[in-house]
């Protein structure tokens, strides 16, 4: 409990003045309020004595004056307490956003996207709702009872202490049924959180969902998810109609008290009729707040669960973090050693890199070739330390990469996956992300056709205005690998990492786009993965990995000379090309 405090307190601090200024309208709004009925006791005390419509008059200019002003503190109240929130809330999920991004991938390995959707939407909804509406229902609550029960105690004591008999029997099945919704309410929102990861990569993988008619099968589970959503939410209901007919019925049987008590009091000439009727208005006053604090305690118990799930995730530290900023703003050539390099993904059995060993010297192209996991994309992913590494295993012009800021280490990096990830706006932007400004069209044209996707961007209706849907659905693989290329070059790297970037174009196109990124390559480290000898021989090196280690490493000429994985590669490449061309 103490840990969510501390999570919210810095929100509430910052608002404070709000705060302060709301629960002050709450507190003019309702002393107002609680005047109103002792301005109906003189009035109907006055009408048993003889009274002329002038002063009729008064009194009814004068409740409503009363009202009028009470209104005014009401609309401040809201103002001020609900605007507080909505800020609270604000700065609460742009913090959650901010702390979303520096947290390491490991981090989104084991969280589904859903479970953060939900977090980061729902959650901090029902946080809101507690810091705002809870807030004000509950002080108004508090002043409302503070303020009417010494007033009933004033008019007649001795019915006060029949009337509030049922309170403390209110207190405690508040304090029960509280309990019961808050677990409730974590089971819909645990429960929210795997429907929205289903629905998410339904529609992420649609494609996939279609192409093989899973679309029932894909349906079908998530009725069966909504199903159980659904049952969850009514247990919950269930526990909360419980809540009204019993506030109800406890505030009827103090009201049929005031009747008989209040009643007898009147006509046995203890009190007169102008406080009876002023009692009954204080009784009327409290029956809002009984039924109130029903719904602040399933508000609080809502928020405090929500609030546990958003610090479950703020608590999170990201186990790659700047050990100092000495190399911050330090230039690079971009010679790149591998000193005995070892690393296993957190929670796997065995290493994926077992003291690997390599030197790419700055300016030169390295092409790394081998078979499908022996590490090659695992190696490109510690250059950017998306991952914790040992001590100089990984150095960038002799300083371990661990000493450089991340910031500054990741502006050296150009990097175009196999698997590119595009956003979902157009096709200027998506080259043009990472930019603090979006470059000129002369500038984008350029990049599109080293890329080798010119020609077919100006082929599109709106060209570079172009909106490619989620994840870059409307376009093809070989489409999205040339845009992620292009969108890897326009940052200007001093090192490019190309992760199998070509393997969704035909050799005839790779090749056109090797030729135009010549001119790139100048001046640059370019580590180039790929399966493909074509591409490989064009490189100052070829290394090729097995086991986690680099196997060999050296010339195109050289690792023919060699007769090792290499040149065996070759002669099963030239076989496979001979065969289809026959």
């Amino acid at each position: 409990m103490l840990a969510r405090v501390t999570t919210i307190l810095p929100y509430v601090k910052r608002y404070q003045r709000y705060l302060w200024a709301g629960l002050a309208a709450v507190a003019a709004h309702n002393a107002l309020r609680l005047l109103a009925p002792m301005v109906l006791r003189q009035a109907v005390d006055r009408l048993r004595e003889g009274i002329t419509m002038q002063a009729v008059w008064s009194y009814a200019g004068l409740v409503i004056g009363l009202a009028l002003v009470a209104g005014v503190f009401l609309f401040l109240m809201r103002r001020t307490l609900i605007w507080a929130s909505r800020k609270m809330e604000f700065d609460l999920r742009g913090d959650l956003f901010a702390h979303l991004l520096k947290l390491p991938p490991s981090f989104f390995d084991r969280t589904p996207t859903g479970e953060v959707l939900s977090r980061a939407s729902a959650d901090i909804d029902a946080v809101r709702t507690m810091l705002g509406p809870g807030i004000m229902y509950s002080a108004n609550a508090l002043i409302v009872g503070a303020g009417a029960v010494p007033f009933m105690f004033y008019l007649d004591w001795q019915l006060a202490l029949y009337t509030l008999v049922p309170l403390p029997i209110l207190s405690l099945a508040v304090n029960r049924l509280g309990t019961i919704v808050h677990r409730r309410f974590m089971a819909i929102q645990k429960h929210f959180a795997v429907i929205s990861a289903h629905t998410q990569e339904t529609l992420a993988g649609i494609r996939v969902v279609k192409s093989g008619s899973h679309e029932q099968l894909r349906h079908e589970e998530f009725i069966r998810l909504n199903d159980e959503y659904v049952a969850l939410n009514m247990k919950l209901i269930r526990t909360q109609a419980l809540f009204h007919p019993l506030l109800y019925f406890l505030a009827g049987m103090a009201v049929v008290v005031v009747l008989y008590f209040g009643g007898r009091s009147v006509i046995d000439g203890r009190i007169s009729l102008g406080s009876f009727v002023a009692y009954t208005l204080y009784l009327a006053m409290l029956i809002w707040p009984m039924i109130a604090l029903g719904w602040v305690v399933s508000i609080y118990q809502r928020g405090t669960a929500s609030l546990k799930r958003i610090d479950q995730i703020l608590a999170e530290r990201s186990d790659i973090a700047d050990r100092s900023t000495e190399n911050a703003d330090r230039e690079f050539s971009g010679e790149i050693t591998f000193k005995d390099l070892t690393f296993a993904y957190p929670g796997a059995e065995r290493a994926v890199l077992d003291k690997l060993s390599l030197q790419v010297p700055a300016g030169q192209t390295l092409a790394l070739l081998g078979n499908t996991g022996s590490g090659k994309t695992t190696l490109l992913r510690l250059l950017t330390r998306s991952y914790p590494l040992a001590a100089d295993s990984i150095l960038i012009d002799g300083t371990d990469i661990n000493d450089i800021p991340l910031v500054r280490l990741r502006e050296l990096f150009g990097v175009a996956a196999q698997e590119p990830f595009l956003f979902s706006t157009t096709l200027a932007e998506n080259i043009g992300f990472g930019l603090p400004e979006s470059p000129p069209q002369e500038k984008l044209a350029e990049l599109a056709d080293t890329a080798g996707i010119l020609g077919e961007i100006e082929e599109l209706p709106h060209k570079w205005q172009t909106i490619i849907g989620e994840r870059g659905i409307t376009l093809s693989g070989g489409q999205k690998q040339r845009v992620s290329l292009a969108r890897a070059l326009a940052v200007g790297p001093r090192i490019l990492l190309l992760d199998d970037a070509f393997s969704s174009v035909d050799t005839q196109t790779e090749e056109h786009i090797l030729d135009r990124l010549a001119h790139h390559f100048a001046g640059r480290t370019v580590i180039l993965v790929s399966h493909r000898v074509s591409t490989a021989r064009r490189a100052d090196r070829i290394a090729v990995m097995g086991e986690g280690k680099i196997a060999e490493c050296g010339t195109h000429d050289e690792l023919i000379a060699r007769g090792g994985r290499y040149a065996s590669l070759v002669e099963k490449q030239a076989l496979q090309e001979q065969l289809e061309a026959i």
